[in-house]
């Protein structure tokens, strides 16, 4: 549509310098001075303004339509260059984002290793308390049941020594024969 804009435009130009050439040669010719030709002066002078209008006019909408055409002309150099710069727009974006994406895991990382080392400290201490509970308990019950033992040693032999001292005791005793009190009152 442009193209045939501007062949339109270029043929009305044409059209144009070819009436202004023939209004420069018949005005070197000198006027007739009668109605007709100041008639025709007054026309060709009305088609001079016209034509100077139109010049004018379709230089204004042939400078209009450069300027758009470079326009057009930029944008599609610019849009020639757009997929390397989304290109680049992209990778680094990509680039950012993969880099945010590690930082994350690696810090995700370090915080389940502390917590498994936090984890690791808690189940060994509860498991060397646990230990330790245990073998105390283990300890108390062997102390209790060599007390026991011991206990139960000490018993029998001081029931032994008990019966042994009673059964010494009886040997030293002499017999004493039981009087009466009232056969003590003899007179």
């Amino acid at each position: 549509m442009n193209r045939r804009y501007l062949e339109d435009t270029g043929h009305q130009q044409q059209a144009f310098w070819a009436a202004r050439q023939r209004m420069a040669a018949s005005a070197t010719v000198p006027a007739l001075a009668t109605k007709e030709s100041a008639a025709e002066e007054l026309t060709l002078d009305v088609l001079a303004m016209r034509l100077e209008w139109l010049e004018v006019h379709t230089r204004t909408r042939l400078d209009a339509t450069e300027k758009g055409f470079a326009s057009v002309q930029s944008c599609v150099d610019r849009l020639s260059d757009m997929p390397t710069q989304l290109e680049n727009l992209f990778s680094s974006d990509l680039d950012n984002l993969r880099q945010e994406v590690l930082e994350a895991l690696q810090n995700e990382r370090d915080n389940a290793h502390n917590a498994g080392q936090v984890l690791a400290r808690t189940l060994g201490s509860e498991i060397t308390r646990s230990v330790a509970e245990q073998a105390i308990a283990e300890v108390r019950m062997e102390i209790v049941s060599q007390t026991q033992a011991e206990a139960k040693l000490l018993r029998e032999e001081f029931a032994r020594s008990r019966s042994d001292e009673a059964s010494m005791h009886l040997s030293d005793v002499k017999p004493v024969a039981f009087r009466h009190p009232l056969s003590a009152r003899r007179p």
